[in-house]
């Protein structure tokens, strides 16, 4: 009996050791996203507009409160203000709020469309898309929005620009083959370069990992929009999603651990997390309206 009872009792020390390491890792994880802010378009309220949940889905509440539409919102590096863009004017232009809601001012201010600001590592500049010049395009300005200079000049469409995290590069969408390919270049608009090389399907939205390693990606090479990952030379390209519905709007977490994104598997568009390898996929939002273009605060 002796013999028996000290395997078991370390058996049972182990298998308690594990169980409260489990408790330990699930507690901090949970801590973790508490502390880490979603912000993310809404039509619960009847228009689209700004929200800020924490990253478990917790506490979503509306920070912007207009009549017109507005959207595709990105945190400012400090986590202290959110650009976006709004239809306020009966045309899309790029504005910035404080994350609370407050001292809310307008950067873009023409008749064109404006959209999908991303803001630099350093704070300093803003990357966006425009129609100005005819179609879209990408540009950059202060953060105040002065210095608007164009970084794109094709006949086709470039679109959703994403800063590389040391703030060298600019990964964007463009449709100058023909199809939609995710393109990267310096952050002066040189060496514009065609990095996932797909002509038989789209890819668009592209989002920079926090380590500069991977890129995720959206991709209906798969008959559907998946969400994929793909190193920053192009290789590797992995569908991460996976199912018959569509997913998209992909988000990186500040940690590089986790994603967000939007996906339509039950029913309308809501806001997903799942790990940064494709596992692990649960529902934050759960709204009657859509909820999309969701933006993970660093």
């Amino acid at each position: 009996m002796p013999l028996l009872s000290k395997p078991i009792f370390v058996g049972s020390a182990v298998g308690l050791f594990l169980f409260v390491s489990c408790l330990t890792a699930c507690s901090e994880t949970s801590s973790q996203l508490i502390s880490q802010r979603i912000a993310f378009t809404s039509i619960r309220d009847g228009d689209f507009e700004i929200y800020v949940m924490n990253a478990d889905g917790s506490k979503q509440a509306r920070v912007t409160n207009n009549r017109d539409n507005e959207g595709r919102p990105a945190w400012s590096p400090d986590g202290s203000r959110i650009a976006f863009t709004s239809s306020r004017n009966q045309n899309w232009d790029v504005y910035i709020i404080n994350a609370d809601g407050t001292e809310e001012s307008r950067l873009t201010q023409n008749s064109a469309y404006d959209e999908f600001p991303a803001w630099s590592p350093d704070g300093t500049k803003i990357a966006f898309q425009s129609d100005r010049d005819g179609p879209y395009q990408i540009y950059l300005m202060n953060t105040d929005g002065s210095g608007q200079i164009r970084l794109t000049n094709v006949k086709a469409n470039d679109r959703t620009p994403s800063w590389s995290p040391d703030g060298s590069k600019i990964v964007f969408a463009s449709e100058r083959d023909g199809d939609r390919e995710i393109y990267v270049m310096n952050t002066d608009g040189s060496a514009q370069t065609n990095i996932s090389n797909s002509p038989d399907s789209g890819e668009w939205f592209p989002a920079w990992s926090p380590d500069g390693s991977k890129l995720a990606f959206l991709s209906d090479r798969d008959g559907n929009w998946e969400v994929y990952v793909m190193n920053t030379d192009g290789s590797d390209q992995t569908n991460l999603t996976g199912n018959a519905a569509d997913d998209g709007c992909p988000a990186w977490s500040p940690d590089g651990l986790k994603i967000a994104f939007i996906s339509d598997r039950d029913g309308d568009f809501e806001v997903y997390i799942m790990n940064a390898d494709g596992s692990g996929q649960i529902r934050l939002t759960r709204s009657q309206g859509d909820d999309v273009f969701p933006a993970w605060s660093s």
